[in-house]
């Protein structure tokens, strides 16, 4: 009992911590710093068989995130659940679902669902900033190189702040994308939709994403599969980085008289090339990137330039299948070609999403940012090589990851 009582303690403080953002200056790089994010519970390690071999179950009654389990984690903000006038019907599409949003006069923790979001109850940042903090990622690299203040501190931070929410994809306990129905996959990137666009509308959050860890190596402490979305109050640096490269981009293609913007160009190039790509639709392109981080990296790219927040129904459904497919794809890859592996593929899922808010000076690039899932399978470990440089090494090309890939994707249903 007195164990069980420090842990909650522990737990509860872990609640109230700020969590802040510290600068290297010599790097350029920044650090999330979360003091008791990791005394957050993890059940991934009791699915472990004795092979080694994750075990399926349907229901887990000590799973949080498992149905008739909601009072273990915060109130629901959102949830898929079928509509109010339906009636029985022996198979239900997706247009039977509406995405309820708590308010005042909606109790969606009285409906059946399908999909639900939540806050996160060890989030990596909230909306509080600590008194006196004005500064951003920007102020504080431009204030340690001003030749105009002398002695610069070498302890930067500034308060992490933005929102944090975690969404279960399935009230069934799965592992994965490759787990799911399609109907399951479509409800769970039309919730992505969602609530990107409530937070959008906010007019809080410079950039906003969704992010998914399945697996014990890919991060993931509870087994019951979920993703996660955060809401940035600023726009990250590395996200920064990548929007002003395209920006150089841009201004060079007008400058040339080029037509095609960098994505259109990528992808009429890979498409040319052939040896990449795993599918092509009339709205995406599923491939293996150039410069692949990692074995069997897969990216979905549009073939149009919205942001997703604006895509229609069809658009989304399209995606969730491919991304779907996509999962089922590399998972039949990892068992044929890593046979000596009989674990389960571990995956990181990540939209690289488009900024929401910018600078005056740059507003008007934010269509740069081409909406992308990627896909990173975490078949191999970083070392220091990658950890000393900042370079991956990737024993397999992502022409072989795209042949392996292509030979399978005909054959997800």
């Amino acid at each position: 009992m007195e164990n069980a009582a420090k842990t909650d303690r522990r737990n509860a403080e872990a609640l109230t911590l700020d969590s802040e953002y510290r600068f290297d200056p010599a790097t350029g790089l920044w650090a999330l710093i979360v003091e008791g994010r990791a005394d957050r519970p993890s059940n991934t390690e009791r699915y472990r068989s004795a092979e080694g071999s994750d075990t399926g179950h349907e229901h887990d009654s000590s799973c949080p995130f498992c149905l008739g389990n909601e009072l273990e984690t915060p109130e629901a903000v959102a949830v898929a659940a079928l509509k109010h006038d339906l009636g029985e019907k022996d198979e239900y599409e997706v247009d039977d679902f509406e995405i309820v949003t708590s308010s005042p006069d909606t109790d969606v923790e009285g409906r059946e669902w399908l999909t639900r979001v939540f806050e996160n109850k060890y989030p990596a940042f909230r909306m509080n900033r600590k008194e006196g903090d004005e500064s951003t990622f920007t102020s504080v690299e431009k204030r340690f190189f001003d030749d105009e203040l002398p002695n610069p501190s070498f302890f930067n931070s500034i308060s992490g702040r933005g929102r944090h929410e975690v969404i279960v994809d399935s009230p069934r306990h799965v592992r994965g994308w490759g787990d799911l129905s399609p109907l399951e996959v479509k409800l769970t990137f039309r919730i992505f939709h969602s609530r990107l666009h409530a937070l959008r509308a906010t007019g809080c959050f410079a950039y906003s994403f969704v992010f998914k860890n399945t697996g014990v190596t890919a991060g993931a402490s509870q087994r019951h599969l979920h993703c996660q979305l955060t809401g940035n109050i600023e726009l990250p640096p590395t996200i920064r980085d990548e929007l002003e490269r395209l920006i150089r981009y841009e201004q060079t293609r007008l400058a040339r008289g080029e037509q095609l913007s960098y994505w259109d160009a990528l992808l009429d190039a890979e498409l040319r090339a052939k040896e990449r790509i795993v599918a092509v639709t009339d709205r995406f392109v599923v491939y293996c990137p150039y410069a692949s981080r990692v074995p069997m990296q897969t990216e979905i790219c549009p073939r149009f330039n919205d942001p997703f927040e604006d895509y229609d129904e069809a658009a989304l459904d399209e995606l969730a299948l491919l991304a779907r497919r996509a999962v089922i794809a590399l998972e039949e890859v990892k068992r044929r070609h890593y046979p000596d592996e009989p674990d389960p593929l571990d995956y990181n899922v990540v939209l690289k999403n488009a900024p929401t808010l910018l600078e005056p000076d740059i507003s008007e690039y934010r269509g740069l940012m081409r909406p992308r899932w990627l896909i990173l399978p975490s078949i191999i470990k970083r070392g220091g090589f990658e950890l000393g440089c900042c370079i991956d090494i990737n024993p397999v090309s992502p022409e072989t990851s795209a042949r392996m890939l292509r030979d399978t994707f005909p054959l997800v249903k």
